[in-house]
């Protein structure tokens, strides 16, 4: 990736929640263009738990879309 002058890749992903909190879906709105990275990011984001979302009281499915930056720093 460096040796491409590439510093960063960005990923944007939509993703559904159960009313539990768990991640049943993942999809790539916007791919990084390393289809290996798109795939490591779709994973991590199906094995998130997440607060289940409230609509009045009850919890209820939610869908959203999270922007991932990897960004390649110099420091050691």
């Amino acid at each position: 990736m460096r040796e491409r002058g590439e510093t960063r890749l960005v990923t944007t992903i939509k993703y559904c929640a159960d009313a539990g909190g768990s991640v049943e879906s993942a999809e790539l709105l916007e791919s990084s263009g390393h289809p290996a990275y798109d795939e490591a990011q779709i994973a991590a984001v199906k094995a998130w738990k997440l607060e289940p979302y409230r609509v009045d009281g009850p919890t209820v499915r939610v869908c959203s879309s999270v922007t991932i930056i990897f960004r390649l720093d110099d420091r050691p």
